[in-house]
Parts: C-alpha cells; structure tokens; sequence
C-alpha cells in the first residue's frame, strides 16, 4: 500500500491552493487536506486527529499561518499538541505571515484568476515588491479582486 500525506491546515483557502499546487509538482502524491476553520479550531484538533488516526503508514503535514506570531513559539506549542497525541514526526510548517503573501508576489497569476481586473500593472509590482512585509495580505488580495 503506497503511503499518504494528511494535511491539516488552517482554513479551506490553503486547501484550494495546495489541491492545484501538488499534483503539479507531486503527480503521484497520494494527499487529502483536511481543513479547519481558522487557526483555532486547527489548535484544538491537532491532539485529537493526531492520536485517533490509526491508518498505518499516513503521514503528516500541519501547515498555518503565522499571524505575526513568534514563530519558534508557535512551532514549538505546535510541536507539543502532536507529542501529546504521542506522536512526534509531524511536519509542521508555518506560512509568514499568510498564505496571501505568496499571491502577492505573482501578479500575474492573481490577474488570470480573476479576469476583467487589472493586477498586473507596474504600479503594483513597485507596492508588493516585497509581500513577506504587509501585515494582511488577505486584506490587499481581497482589494485587488
């Protein structure tokens, strides 16, 4: 049997955005995405999921933003809700500061995805030249649409 990779993540929109990412990069990935409704409910859960998966062989990916969090810290809490479920080989991944961020920084994509409006443009590849530094991405990703 081929082993699988679970990931559970913070909210449906990292779900969209890795269920058209990996099979691109990762054809023969065997995945399923589990999301959550925000970073809390994702807290809560890891415990709980982590000790009552029995499938032997599934791996696992926890992939969150990092709100502004120090991210040693949230990795480390992290870490410590997977230990409690007796499991320690979880890979725990933090997106800085949201998956937004990654939008930004290709305009061109974001124009495709919503045709009729006009992203690409220099004036915004000079304002998000560095999307790690806004501090909601979302918030300028929602604009731009």
């Amino acid at each position: 049997m081929k082993e699988r990779v679970v990931f559970l993540l913070e909210e449906p929109a990292i779900q969209v955005f890795l269920e058209g990412l990996l099979p691109r990069f990762f054809p023969d990935l065997i995945f399923q995405c589990v999301a959550h409704q925000g970073k809390t409910d994702l807290d809560r859960s890891v415990p709980r999921k982590l000790s009552a998966w029995k499938e032997p062989g599934v791996r696992f990916v926890i992939l969150r933003d990092s709100d502004q969090s120090d991210c040693r810290l949230l990795k480390a809490a992290l870490t410590q809700k997977c230990r409690q479920s007796g499991r320690d080989d979880i890979l725990i991944r933090l997106v800085c500061q949201e998956l937004e961020s990654w939008y930004l920084g290709d305009l061109a994509a974001l124009e495709q995805a919503f045709p009729g409006n006009r992203v690409d443009t220099p004036t915004h590849r000079i304002r998000f030249s560095d999307p790690d530094l806004w501090v909601k991405p979302s918030r300028e990703v929602s604009r731009l649409a």
